[in-house]
């Protein structure tokens, strides 16, 4: 019996056709992991943007809620940032016959401290009209405890704070509300390279990151807009002035948010934004 002197194999021609599909199915797969990343990088880059801009958002809409413009609370106005005299503490007269340059007040949540600025609201002689009534500047320059004679405000709560000017006492009235204030400072500032929604406490460096990062000043990352009673757009020139500020009405808000890395453009940043308005307390 003869024996046959081929042996079972694959030619080089099957074996071509096997590397070719095994490329291919290869190819497939790392198509399809490359894709997977990039979406979960955009889907990342998408959701932290959008909180990022609804989270700073909600944060200047917070503070500037409590500013009154026609009580001079703006103390600077411009397209990118804005000072304000934001509230810290509250509380109301308890007893308006205190001794002089005292007042005693019942406080809400925090107390008063030596140093705070305060304003004590001051209800003019007119009954009818409140063009009137102020509020009163003062600064803080003691505290102590003290029981009040008016039975309506329980005594556990009362404070007496001594100020540095008689003047605020002038037309005290009980139940008039006093707040403290502090000047802040809220912007696009950079930080570490990128560009983040921060609060200046006053005119000090004592810079404070809030939310980030947004789009640069360039890319209009935080743009503010003011508006009369008219709604009419109020010129920065005006803004300038004491006056044009206590024509503020409404500030239109507009943040842009922008994430690197994000997977369209490749290796670039996702860029959303967000647009409000607020109506200021008082007006």
């Amino acid at each position: 019996m003869r024996l046959n002197g081929r042996r079972p194999g694959f030619t080089l021609v099957e074996f071509l056709v096997v590397a070719v599909l095994v490329i291919i199915i290869l190819t497939g797969v790392y198509k399809l992991v490359v894709f997977q990343d990039q979406s979960g990088r955009q889907a990342r880059a998408v959701t932290a943007t959008q909180q990022t801009i609804r989270t700073a958002m909600q944060l200047l809409q917070a503070e500037l809620r409590e500013v009154s413009t026609s009580g001079g609370d703006i103390l600077v106005a411009t397209s990118d940032s804005v000072m304000v005299q934001a509230m810290r503490k509250t509380g109301f007269v308890c007893d308006p016959t205190a001794s002089a340059n005292t007042i005693d007040v019942w406080t809400m949540g925090d107390r008063f401290t030596p140093q705070d600025t305060i304003l004590v609201f001051s209800d003019g002689p007119s009954a009818t009209s409140m063009t009137d009534d102020t509020w009163r500047p003062a600064v803080v320059t003691d505290t102590g405890s003290t029981s009040c004679s008016n039975s309506a405000w329980p005594n556990s709560t009362v404070q007496r704070i001594q100020v540095d000017a008689d003047s605020v006492r002038a037309n005290l009235a009980a139940g008039a509300p006093i707040r403290s204030i502090e000047p802040v400072v809220y912007g696009n500032f950079a930080i570490g390279g990128q560009w983040y929604l921060g609060r200046r406490l006053g005119n000090t460096a004592d810079l404070q990151p809030i939310i980030g990062p947004l789009a640069s000043p360039a890319d209009r990352g935080l743009v503010l807009q003011y508006y009369d009673t008219l709604n009419a757009l109020i010129p920065s020139a005006n803004l300038a002035t004491a006056a044009g500020r206590r024509a503020i009405r409404r500030m239109r808000i507009t943040i842009v948010g922008s994430t690197p890395g994000a997977a369209r453009p490749r290796n670039g940043s996702y860029v959303d934004s967000l647009t409000s308005d607020v109506y200021f307390r008082g007006n």
